[in-house]
């Protein structure tokens, strides 16, 4: 998975932790706020006590409706963030195996110049394979013939 779909994803998460946080936090105030509405209905006249628990009750809907609303976007975003990082796994791995089967045919190339008797064309492929796939042992022992033929050559027109 690539570093930026990682802080992405946990960018997301944070930011969905600090979202509940802040709902906690609203959540809270709300509830101080209930208390003081009735420790002032137990001092005010009855009418005034119930329009101050009603205001209270509105703003602590409100706040839940805000943080159920921050929650789901957040859920959404973080939806996105997994489809985005799953379809750029997906063309990395085709990526990967494209870059295989072209290495496979490559390989097969070189190996086809090497047994035709085209040492240094194999040569020069199997550098150029290895260049992409420097792990390939194929194209290091077509390399490895293909310089032994070469030098053998050499060592066949150097008179003796």
């Amino acid at each position: 998975m690539n570093n930026r779909v990682l802080i992405f994803i946990v960018i997301l998460v944070v930011f969905g932790a600090v979202v509940i946080i802040q709902q906690q936090q609203s959540i809270k105030q709300v509830d101080q706020m209930e208390l003081q509405a009735v420790e002032q209905a137990r001092k005010a006249a009855v009418e005034q006590a119930k329009q101050k628990a009603m205001v209270a009750e509105k703003v602590k809907q409100e706040a839940i409706e805000a943080a159920k609303k921050a929650e789901a976007e957040a859920e959404r975003a973080k939806q996105q963030a997994l489809a985005e990082a799953k379809r750029v796994e997906e063309a990395a791995r085709k990526q990967v195996e494209e870059l295989k089967a072209q290495v496979a045919g490559l390989v097969s190339q070189a190996q086809a110049l090497f047994d035709g008797g085209n040492y240094q064309q194999a040569v020069d492929l199997a550098k150029s394979i290895l260049a992409k796939d420097p792990n390939n042992t194929q194209a290091k022992s077509i390399l490895d013939q293909a310089m032994a033929k070469l030098k053998e050559a050499v060592m066949d027109t150097v008179p003796q």
